[in-house]
């Protein structure tokens, strides 16, 4: 368009000189427009006549707005649509309802279900019946033991040519009514998996695979009357391609107080369990048919609180504990002591996606530069012990020179430690320690708990030196990344931690170097002076 203006921009009134314009989108030939109210030398003159504007129709597409009313009225409802049964420990009802919405009478003309085996319907109608305006009708499922271990079953409704399907879902669970023998120890190994990646000077990348750990628990078995002999191998051989509902006898406590038929709640300080709503409690009366399992709906701050009423009536000294789910090995031995009495070694996998259930998830308690610091002493009760594995390369043909050369500077030290847990909370305690380990991932600082140095000088809290009896640690390790730091033991009790930078020789002795004075002590007032380490677990099975 020619304009008479040759301009690549332009700046518009109104527009601020930060704005750039394209002159063909503005710039417009101008047209006179003449003034209504002017009057001109020749009037205009004629006759005025009213048109009637011409309207078309305009259609639009919609759909029409759902109402309270429709969502109830002109229609068939089955009421859940789906029966989840969950874990099935004993005999489960369930009610749905059968509603007819309409205005009008409906036809069912067949009622039928698939997959129904140990499923009981009890039917209010038999079909063909009408159903009646706004008719409503309860329908009771029944669940029990005997069946396949999982329920995948469907029950379909025919009304006036339409089929109406409710959905039934769950897995069978037979509670293991061999108790652990205590004259023997319970086992419970915890396992993780991790890539631990290892790079030519020692340092590692460390990755773990799984969130949850396995869970394994092992324990003895012993029956002592021909009766129970018999329910335990029968239950073995009918279940063992299945899962258990195991009673976690390691948690095993006592209820002290009476419980009734139809409490909801337990009287049971269940700290340390460890585990979530919606986990399962076993009861215990003292024989293989005296038990009750119950699915725990929350906790309070000393009892627990059940989705479902007892069902029998429990008294003091009843035994309780938390149940996981578990699988046996392929393979099971059971002996025969006696034509009535067994003995043997179970051997239960526990599912891994509920473990984190059974073990709290609580953070570290003490750090040291960032990271967890252990300090519970091991049991010396046991032996300690304290190995080297060195890493080099071997050329060795069978005859002539040998040949050897290092990777490492050092080689890796493993330490073996155990401790002896003497209380319920120590064992959960210690539990929760191992979890935040997962495995080999997740390092932890810990003193070796053994006297590494040997105060010979008294110290001073003004004075970062400690003047320690010759151990040939000057000579032999110099002070590297691997060393983070020495753990004091006072004969009062007092523990302090220091950093170590670094060692040097002085006559007959060594003098280390720490980060900041200990205070006015004597080397008599000294117990133990420990090297803290930078550990990992060897295994990721504990």
């Amino acid at each position: 368009m020619s304009t008479g203006i040759s301009s690549s921009s332009l700046f518009y009134p109104g527009l601020t000189p930060s704005h750039t314009v394209d002159p063909d989108l503005y710039l417009r030939p101008l047209v006179q427009v003449r003034n209504p109210f002017d009057i001109g030398p020749t009037p205009v003159t004629g006759s005025k006549s009213v048109v009637a504007p011409v309207v078309t129709p305009k259609v639009m597409a919609g759909v029409d707005g759902q109402g309270y009313l429709d969502q109830f009225y002109g229609k068939i409802h089955v009421t859940p649509s789906t029966l989840d049964f969950g874990n099935i420990l004993s005999n489960q009802v369930r009610y749905v309802n059968l509603w007819n919405g309409l205005l009008t009478p409906v036809n069912l003309t067949d009622s039928v279900g698939t997959d129904m085996e140990g499923i009981v319907v009890i039917e209010p109608l038999t079909p063909p019946v009408e159903i009646g305006p706004l008719g409503e009708y309860q329908y009771e499922f029944s669940v029990n033991l005997e069946g396949p271990p999982s329920i995948n079953a469907s029950y379909v409704w025919t009304i006036d040519g339409q089929n109406y399907t409710l959905e039934l879902r769950g897995t069978r669970i037979v509670v293991l009514q061999a108790n652990a023998d205590w004259s023997s120890p319970v086992e419970e190994t915890l396992s993780w998996a991790t890539d631990v990646m290892i790079a030519v000077d020692g340092t590692e990348q460390r990755v773990g695979l799984n969130t949850n750990p396995r869970q394994v628990v092992k324990f003895d078995i012993k029956t002592d009357t021909a009766e129970n002999t018999q329910y335990v191998m029968n239950q073995v051989y009918g279940w063992a391609n299945r899962i258990f509902a195991l009673p976690m006898w390691e948690n095993e406590s006592v209820l002290t107080v009476d419980h009734n038929i139809g409490d909801t709640t337990i009287q049971f300080d269940p700290a340390g369990w460890g585990h979530i709503e919606g986990g399962l409690i076993y009861l215990w009366g003292g024989d293989f048919h005296n038990y009750e399992s119950v699915v725990i709906d929350s906790f309070g701050a000393s009892n627990i609180v059940l989705s479902a009423p007892l069902t029998k009536k429990w008294g003091r000294g009843t035994r309780i504990a938390p149940i996981a789910r578990g699988f046996l090995p392929r393979s099971t031995k059971l002996d025969y002591l006696t034509d009535g009495m067994v003995k043997g070694s179970f051997n239960f996998t526990v599912d891994s996606y509920q473990t984190s259930a059974v073990i709290n998830t609580v953070a570290a308690p003490a750090l040291l530069n960032g990271l967890e610091y252990y300090d519970e002493a091991p049991n010396w009760a046991d032996i300690l012990t304290h190995s080297f594995e060195s890493d080099y390369v071997l050329l060795d043909r069978g005859y002539g020179r040998v040949v050897q050369e290092a990777i490492n500077d050092y080689p890796v030290e493993v330490f073996r430690h155990s401790w002896l847990l003497g209380s319920r909370d120590e064992i959960n305690l210690f539990k929760e320690f191992i979890k935040r380990r997962e495995g080999r991932r997740v390092p932890v600082y810990i003193p070796t708990h053994k006297t590494d140095f040997v105060v010979v000088d008294a110290t001073s809290v003004a004075v970062p030196l400690i003047t320690v009896a010759n151990s040939g640690y000057s000579t032999f390790i110099p002070v590297t990344s691997r060393r983070y730091g020495i753990r004091l033991e006072m004969v009062d009790g007092t523990v302090i931690l220091r950093a170590l930078l670094g060692m040097s020789k002085l006559d007959d002795n060594e003098v280390l170097t720490l980060d900041s004075g200990v205070g006015d002590y004597q080397p008599a007032q000294f117990r133990k002076v420990s090297l803290i380490k930078l550990c990992r677990l060897k295994s990721d099975s504990v």
